[in-house]
């Protein structure tokens, strides 16, 4: 997965509206069943409950927004058919497919999005992406999520590094103010 534009160049396109979120149950005999979850305190007195740990959700772009997902779909078997009667050749036509398809499965496939204690991740067909809190030098929010930068300051390799969490709508300010105090004062959002 490709990250998202530096913080000075992003402009949100999407509007976020359909996620699943909740604490990931786990099956007997894990690690996660048999300790007690982590409780991250919200400052100041916040009105909202705290946040318990692992904290995992869901997101589904093409669900949210079915007629992209079909206008996306329609585009990808246009490019192949294109490919075909250009070329002649049914390889290339199905490299095309491949690739057109890779390019678009953060939109079109589930991505699953993961808080804990020690990391945050991303998780997807293709997609693990992890980083540790104690790496995390900048923290930056746009409107659909929030990017965990390696990186002190903006840079060209800004796009390439980190982990970005698209936010759930409903638990965004929570799952926000947890971010801010597992990243430790890092926030420059």
């Amino acid at each position: 997965m490709t990250g998202p534009l530096p913080p000075h160049r992003i402009r949100p396109i999407l509007s976020l509206g359909w996620m699943e979120f909740g604490v990931r149950q786990s099956g007997l005999g894990s690690e996660t069943a048999t300790k007690e979850r982590a409780v991250v305190p919200l400052p100041g007195g916040s009105e909202t409950t705290p946040i318990r740990l692992p904290y995992s959700w869901r997101v589904w772009l093409a669900r949210e927004q079915p007629g992209r997902a079909a206008a996306a779909a329609a585009l990808v078997l246009a490019a192949t058919a294109l490919v075909r009667v250009v070329t002649g050749q049914p390889w290339l036509s199905l490299l095309a497919f491949v690739l057109l398809a890779l390019a678009l499965r953060d939109f079109a496939l589930p991505l699953r999005f993961t808080v804990r204690e020690d990391w945050a991740e991303v998780r997807g067909l293709g997609i693990w992406q992890r980083i540790e809190w104690a790496r995390v030098r900048s923290v930056y929010r746009d409107g659909c999520g929030v990017k965990l930068s390696p990186l002190a300051a903006c840079s060209r390799l800004e796009a390439y590094r980190g982990v970005y969490l698209r936010l759930p709508p409903r638990e965004a300010e929570r799952v926000l103010e947890a971010v801010r105090m597992l990243a430790k004062g890092r926030t420059d959002a």
